[in-house]
C-alpha cells in the first residue's frame, strides 16, 4: 500500500515539472519575439515618394542634357569659288583651314591649280576663297589663299618715291627695296624692315600667303596689302 502512494507521487511531481517546463518554454519563446530586433529596417528611399528620390541615371541624364544644350560650338561662314566642285557658301569651324574650305566645296576640279594656293593658311570669317585654275594661273591670275583675288602684274618699281601705290599697281615682294615696299598701303617703316628680316634669314618668299609668317602681318593688315603685291 505504501509502495502504491509514493508512485502516485512521483508520478503526480513528474507532471508538475513536465507542465513547469512547459511554461516556462512558453514564457521564453514570447519575449524573445517580443524583444527580437527587426531584421530588416525600410531605406530611405522606401520611405520617400517616388517623385521626390530621382535614382542616379535620373541625375545623370538631366545633367548631361544641360551640360548639352549650353554647348554652342563656333563657326564661321566662307565663300568658297573657283576651280572647286561645288562653289558656294559654307560654314566650317572657327579654326578652319583652306584645306576645309576646299574640302567643304566637293574638292578640287581636274583643272584646279593647288600649287598656287596656301592649303594651310587660316581662313577668317566672311573671306573669299578662290581655288585658281590651270588656264588662269597661266594668264597671269593668282589667287589669294585667304581674301580676294587679284590680278598679278610683274612690274618692278626701282627708284620710284611716291607716297603709295595706286590700286592696280603692284610691286614684288623679294625684289622690293624699304623705300618701295613702304609704298604699299598699310606698310611703313617698321614692317618694311621685318620684311627685309624676313628675306635676309629665310630666303625669298615662295608664296604670298607666307606673309603671315612675318612679324606683325595680322590677318586684317593680308587683306590690306595684297593686292599691291606679287612674288
Amino acid at each position: 500500500m505504501r509502495w502504491y502512494r509514493d508512485r502516485w507521487t512521483m508520478l503526480l511531481g513528474g507532471c508538475l515539472i513536465v507542465g513547469w517546463s512547459w511554461m516556462l518554454l512558453q514564457h521564453m519563446g514570447f519575449s524573445q519575439e517580443r524583444f527580437a530586433p527587426s531584421t530588416s529596417v525600410p531605406s530611405l528611399a522606401q520611405t520617400l515618394p517616388n517623385s521626390s528620390w530621382p535614382t542616379l541615371q535620373q541625375t545623370l541624364s538631366s545633367s548631361s542634357r544641360v551640360s548639352f544644350s549650353k554647348g554652342v560650338v563656333p563657326s564661321i561662314m566662307v565663300d568658297v569659288s573657283g576651280a572647286v566642285v561645288s562653289p558656294g557658301v559654307y560654314r566650317l569651324p572657327l579654326d578652319a583651314r583652306v584645306q576645309d574650305a576646299l574640302r567643304a566645296a566637293g574638292g578640287a576640279r581636274r583643272d584646279a591649280d593647288l600649287l598656287a594656293v596656301n592649303l594651310a593658311a587660316i581662313v577668317e570669317d566672311g573671306a573669299q576663297v578662290v581655288i585658281p585654275s590651270q588656264t588662269s594661273v597661266s594668264a597671269g591670275t593668282t589667287i589669294l589663299a585667304v581674301g580676294t583675288p587679284y590680278q598679278a602684274t610683274a612690274k618692278l618699281r626701282r627708284g620710284r618715291h611716291s607716297l603709295k601705290l595706286s590700286p592696280g599697281e603692284r610691286i614684288s615682294l623679294n625684289h622690293s627695296s624699304e623705300a618701295v615696299l613702304m609704298e604699299v598701303p598699310g606698310i611703313g617703316k617698321k614692317r618694311a624692315d621685318e620684311l627685309l628680316q624676313y628675306r635676309a634669314i629665310h630666303g625669298s618668299f615662295t608664296s604670298l600667303a607666307q606673309l603671315h609668317l612675318v612679324h606683325g602681318f595680322t590677318i586684317h593688315l593680308l587683306q590690306r596689302v595684297l593686292p599691291y603685291l606679287t612674288l
